[in-house]
């Protein structure tokens, strides 16, 4: 999928298509020369005040993919190499990060001369975009390695920058609507929009989300970011899209548009989505929708919840670390973001509320469930299946962990867990690992 920019009803405007703020994608293994292969093992981006690199021990805590334009003077990228085989000479080579914009456009290079000794298995290297000044959007970031007459691709990712949104503060706005609509690339006018919240698979080709928001009259230029995140069927983020937007002294109300699809329909997969707008990091509104295919009346349809027969519902979903044994409950601390280098296990508690008690009360009630961790490109990680859940006068919380014995193992990235029981999802949380 490619995605839209943004527009404003009462000014209308669009910007370009911005670039998808996506996690590292690998193209292939790159060969430098007959004999050495290097392949790529991580591309991290942090932001600093200083063009020099930052020491390893205080960046390592500043990895990120979202950069606030007015605290990042200077956006720098950095690359790990693993080249674990045996050389008999030194390699030297070229490296080239270049920053593209929304419309494809090259914002900035940044090159560093790489070599590799002959007992090397590994290398870092590293460079800082030097822009006067980061306008909010979605930049997409192509690494190449070679000379400079056979430059080959090593990799691509991308980073988001956004506004501070201190205007926003200020301009004391209430959200009166959020509804989707399809179309083309473009914005349609305001009078063709057809309001949707499900989309047929074979007609669609972007979906357009439309933000109306009133507020007492600002009285000077009030500006701030948008950033719109879009959540596949499986809770994974398709698009982090930051956008920038104005308005006028005067009004008291205003439209903000801004969309993502393909200019092809078929492209968006059936199921449930979901869209966050938020501010400064802050939520403003959230709104859901559905793709179906041609045939979904015909589909068969999930069940009803299970839990309702056992009379239960998920109350609390929370997350701790520990050992290969369930700590203790005094020694649980809950928390959602876990460092790496020292989670070993991680324990998803699943805590019930009974809304009734079984009919005859004294009966045990069980029902298997299967965890299921999802990766933040929607690919499952771990499932584990079949565990069972039991309820009678009350419902125990339910504890299931994985990782290993030894901490530094968990990918960095973030987790949708999910709970399902008979093919359907009863229950989802998220942690991170950091």
């Amino acid at each position: 999928m490619v995605l839209l920019g943004l527009c404003i009803a009462i000014a209308a405007s669009a910007s370009p298509t911005p670039a998808t703020a996506s996690p590292t994608e690998k193209l292939h293994i790159p060969l430098i020369r007959p004999g050495l292969t290097a392949e790529i093992r991580s591309l991290q981006f942090y932001g600093s005040d200083d063009y020099g690199s930052l020491e390893y021990r205080k960046r390592q805590s500043r990895y990120q993919t979202r950069f606030v334009a007015a605290k990042n003077k200077f956006i720098h990228w950095e690359i790990v190499l693993d080249h674990p085989f045996p050389r008999e000479e030194t390699d030297k080579f070229l490296i080239t990060a270049t920053v593209y914009d929304s419309s494809g456009k090259v914002v900035t290079r940044s090159e560093t001369v790489a070599w590799i000794e002959t007992d090397m298995t590994w290398s870092q290297w590293g460079g800082a975009f030097n822009v006067k000044s980061w306008t909010p959007g979605t930049y997409r970031v192509v690494i190449t390695a070679g000379g400079r007459e056979s430059m080959k691709e090593y990799v691509r990712s991308s980073f988001a920058v956004v506004g501070e949104g201190d205007d926003f503060r200020n301009l004391r706005a209430r959200v009166v609507s959020l509804r989707f609509f399809e179309g083309d690339e473009s914005t349609i006018p305001e009078a063709q929009r057809v309001y949707l919240d499900r989309f047929p698979q074979a007609k669609t080709r972007y979906i357009h989300w439309e933000l109306k928001l009133a507020y007492p009259p600002p009285k000077k230029l009030t500006q701030f970011t948008i950033n719109a995140l879009w959540y596949g069927p499986e809770g994974n983020i398709l698009a982090d899209l930051p956008s920038q937007r104005t308005i006028q002294p005067d009004w008291d109300n205003s439209w903000h548009c801004g969309g993502y699809g393909a200019a092809a329909p078929g492209s968006w997969r059936p199921g449930a989505y979901r869209l966050v707008l938020q501010v400064n990091n802050r939520e403003v509104a959230r709104g859901s929708f559905q793709v179906v295919a041609d045939r979904a009346a015909a589909e068969p349809k999930p069940g009803p919840d299970p839990l309702d027969k056992l009379g239960a519902k998920i109350s609390a979903i929370k997350f701790f670390e520990g050992p290969n044994r369930i700590p203790a409950d005094a020694s649980r601390n809950f928390r959602r973001t876990f460092e790496r280098n020292s989670t070993r296990y991680i324990y998803v508690q699943v805590e019930f509320a009974m809304l009734y008690l079984p009919n005859p009360p004294t009966k045990t009630f069980t029902q298997t469930a299967d965890i299921l961790f999802i990766d933040s490109q929607g690919r499952l990680f771990k499932k584990i299946a079949s565990e069972t859940l039991e309820f009678g006068l009350g419902a125990k919380p339910f504890i299931i962990g994985y990782g290993w014995d030894a901490p530094g193992k968990w990918p960095t990235d973030t987790y949708q867990v999910v709970i399902e029981a008979q093919g359907r999802e009863i229950g989802r949380g998220i942690c991170r690992i950091e």
